[in-house]
């Protein structure tokens, strides 16, 4: 069994800062035209190209795909909007 690389909170920086850096090359407006049906592509798409990567053998790339695909899931979130409080949670 494969150990962690990253702690919890070194991951959610690194898709905070992927996030930002997304929203720096795309900005809101570009994130305000997308549908639900949209980001779901988009996801798809990202996570694709994540396991092309992982086909490939090349584990960097894989993880910076992984990246994109958590980056755009955020950008999803803010878009759909979250409850304050999850069920379960």
């Amino acid at each position: 069994m494969r150990q962690r690389k990253a702690s919890f909170h070194g991951v959610v920086a690194a898709v905070k800062t992927e996030r930002q850096r997304q929203d720096a090359k795309w900005g809101s407006e570009h994130d305000s035209r997308h549908t639900l049906e949209d980001w779901l592509e988009i996801i798809g798409r990202e996570d694709y190209e994540a396991s092309v990567e992982f086909a490939a053998g090349d584990e960097k790339a894989c993880r910076q795909e992984l990246l994109h695909v958590a980056a755009v899931a955020v950008a999803a979130l803010e878009w759909l909007g979250v409850p304050e409080k999850l069920e379960g949670g």
